[in-house]
């Protein structure tokens, strides 16, 4: 009983629980590239940055760096991969929802403002990182998270560029 003899297992027993079917996985390691036709690589601007703030100026980036995203994950949100980017952010000014150090994801294929939605925008040659509205006679209104040291701006809509509406971002601890 304790130690003697093979445990039998009888053949027509299947595992319990709500697994329907047992599918194939793959593994890989850290040094193996992720599946192409489930992966999109996005590029990362890892030294442009983008403030959550007053705004810095940009810098040129060619490093070359990539960050993987799940194809059917972009999707989900409308985003094709050709049209995302990522950067870095730095900057108080979107706290508590967005920390300095995070990083963005910008779809520069979607430039229409909806009010209270997250853009990366260009004003006046600083990037910034802020909640648009859109006002009356072709003005918007410019706004962060952190409501106490920054105020909202009310602009007329041409002295910003939208880059992009932000469609993700992420923070390490």
């Amino acid at each position: 009983m304790f130690g003697a003899g093979t445990p039998e297992i009888k053949s027509e027993s299947k595992p319990k629980g709500d697994i329907g079917e047992v599918i194939d996985m793959q593994l890989w390691s850290k040094n193996d590239p992720l599946p192409e036709d489930e992966f999109a690589y996005l590029p990362f601007y890892k030294d442009v940055e983008f403030q959550g703030g007053k705004g810095c100026f940009p810098t040129e980036d060619f490093n070359g760096y990539k960050l993987a995203f799940a194809k059917s994950t972009l999707h989900r949100y409308n985003v094709s991969p050709k049209d995302a980017v990522m950067v870095s952010m730095t900057g108080d000014s979107m706290e508590p929802v967005i920390p300095p150090g995070s990083t963005i994801g910008i779809n520069m294929g979607e430039k229409r403002i909806m009010d209270g939605k997250i853009y990366a925008i260009d004003h006046g040659g600083l990037l910034r990182i802020k909640r648009l509205y859109r006002l009356p006679n072709g003005y918007v209104r410019i706004n962060s998270y952190n409501d106490i040291d920054y105020k909202d701006e009310c602009v007329p809509i041409e002295e910003i560029e939208v880059v992009g509406k932000i469609f993700t971002w992420q923070v390490m601890v």
